[in-house]
């Protein structure tokens, strides 16, 4: 049987030149006085980007939005609120309905448990006005397949305000019983990209490209649009986030939707990925490989639950269920969320100084990143945490290779610290193109990796112990081909043959099409493509399939 091969191209909806800004869930803050710190666009409603569904004088909402596809067991947030505060009485649940059954006394009794657990309103996503509406009930499902109609009635000053939401459910299957998925998103492959791919590995015969990428050998081919739950235009966040869930979430979400406390980024509804539930129901192995900073948004979403993005130290505990008071994630008023976790078998990408803590000295004069987001109060998550929690962690290529292939890994490898030789930063794991010439395999205009203008025969900037040139520093780096081998090796051998899903992130085609450094782009879509080989090859015949898609396109696609 041949393994199945899906590619999905995105269409014409284009990446934001910048990434989204600040919360604009709610017009007020929880406290029903403070307006929110970036208004939403004003709609004829006046709530958000674009009109939702809402009762239009209060803002009464429904969480998970309507319209969204959930399978059974899929765990979600329901979540009531108003977004307007009242004039002066509480609003008041009088009735939650499912399909016409009335729930309404188990939904406030989960909530009154929830309370009992956390007096700071985390588990519940109380507010802090009295005068607006906010209750969640965390982690339910639905157990069968069908259609789901959820109606509240909210009374608010003495009016009884509706809203109802529809909800799609589907059974969790597949055909062939598929039990290992390899998942590759191209950060902005648009069509132009793989085009401009294709003819530069290539070549070019009688007006056409002379051979096909392996991204062309699909089994099926679809054309997508991508959208955010707030915007036409969404960035990597809800991007990803939306193929894993099947839930629309707000630009710079990760698996959670808006809600009416801004201030808290952390209390927002839920929803559990397809990653967090083969692992919990099925016991399969979950991964990520990226070239950038790995707690990015790409592959953050693939176990991480927080509203913004750039909470990645967050995003790095999560990865590995580690919840602990003092740090950036606590522990406490956080019980639905770690029953929720699953942690990744696998983590394979670039930023450290999100790992290790400030006082590192690795953090400077390895990996050369300069200072660190992790105060040495939260403790070192790369040295001291993740091995406790049974992780092998690996910081080159020939460490990477050594590593046992059934147990946890976490890999952190080097950054692009060279000074304006492109759009990269230390962070981010360097260009593939970069990395070819450092290993002799491609020339940039006929420069080699000794030319001084390509920045990889000088001494690296830190003190230093990855070598004493750039060029060496950079030859640690695996390639992604490299990384996915790894990455499909280890979660094989964790599972036991139960399966596994791997996420494969190739985040610099966005990254160097923003300040239009195509030629490096367009080896960044070639170098996923060799990935996607590699993974063809390795993965069984039989009951596997790789899918292929990007979650926006760029700007030139309608140049």
């Amino acid at each position: 049987m041949r393994i199945r091969t899906l590619t999905l191209l995105a269409g014409a909806v284009l990446a934001g030149l910048a990434h989204a800004g600040p919360d604009d869930d709610a017009k007020f803050e929880s406290d029903g006085t403070t307006l929110n710190q970036i208004p939403p666009i004003q709609d004829p409603a006046g709530f958000a980007d674009f009109p939702t569904n809402i009762d239009l004088d209060t803002g009464l909402r429904i969480m998970p939005p309507t319209e969204s596809t959930l399978f059974t067991g899929q765990r979600f947030d329901l979540r009531v609120e108003t977004q307007i505060p009242a004039a002066s009485e509480s609003p008041e649940l009088i009735s939650l309905t499912v399909n016409g059954m009335d729930v309404t006394d188990e939904f406030l009794d989960t909530v009154a448990l929830q309370d009992a657990a956390d007096t700071t309103g985390n588990e519940s996503g109380k507010t802090i006005s009295d005068l607006l509406y906010g209750n969640t009930a965390r982690n339910l499902t639905f157990a069968q397949a069908g259609t789901y109609l959820v109606e509240a009635r909210v009374l608010v000053d003495g009016v009884v305000r509706e809203v109802a939401n529809v909800y799609r459910v589907a059974r969790f299957n597949s055909s062939n019983r598929t039990n290992r998925v390899v998942f590759f998103l191209g950060d902005a492959m648009g069509q132009p990209m793989r085009t401009a791919a294709r003819i530069y590995s290539k070549g070019i015969f009688e007006g056409r490209a002379q051979g096909k990428l392996n991204y062309d050998e699909a089994d099926e081919i679809a054309l997508i649009q991508t959208a955010s739950f707030d915007s036409i235009i969404t960035d990597s966040a809800p991007g990803m986030a939306n193929y894993i869930t099947g839930v629309k979430q707000p630009n710079n979400a990760l698996n959670v939707s808006a809600d009416n406390t801004p201030e808290n980024g952390l209390d927002n509804p839920r929803v559990e990925t397809l990653m967090e539930y083969v692992k919990r129901t099925r016991g399969w192995a979950i991964g990520v490989v990226s070239d950038a900073y790995i707690t990015d948004a790409t592959p953050g979403s693939s176990n991480a639950h927080v509203r913004s993005r750039s909470a990645r130290d967050t995003i790095a505990q999560q990865f590995i269920g580690y919840f602990a008071d003092g740090t950036a994630q606590d522990a406490s008023g956080f019980e639905s969320l770690v029953e929720l976790n699953q942690p990744l078998d696998v983590i394979l990408g670039g930023g450290a100084r999100y790992w290790v803590k400030n006082s590192n000295t690795d953090l400077d004069e390895f990996w050369q990143e300069g200072s660190s987001g992790r105060s040495d109060a939260e403790g070192d998550l790369f040295v001291d945490v993740a091995p406790s929690l049974g992780y092998q962690t690996v910081r080159t290529l020939a460490e990477m290779n050594a590593a046992s292939t059934d147990e946890p890994l976490l890999g952190i490898f080097g950054g692009d610290g060279r000074a304006a030789q492109n759009a990269l930063d230390d962070r981010n794991i360097p260009a593939a193109l970069d990395r070819l010439v450092a290993r002799g395999a491609v020339t940039i205009n006929g420069k080699d990796a000794s030319d001084p203008a390509l920045g990889l025969s000088g001494a690296p900037k830190g003190r230093t112990d990855c070598r004493d040139t750039v060029q060496a520093c950079f030859n640690q780096i695996p390639n992604k081909s490299e990384m996915v081998a790894k990455a499909i090796e280890t979660p094989e051998g964790i599972s036991d043959g139960r399966g596994w899903f791997l996420l494969v992130e190739q985040s610099h085609i966005d990254k160097l099409s923003h300040p239009l450094e195509l030629e490096r782009a367009i080896y960044e879509v070639i170098e996923m493509d060799n990935a996607l080989g590699v993974a063809r090859d390795m993965v069984p015949e039989n009951r596997s399939l790789i899918v292929v898609t990007a979650d926006h396109a760029q700007p030139q696609s309608i140049i």
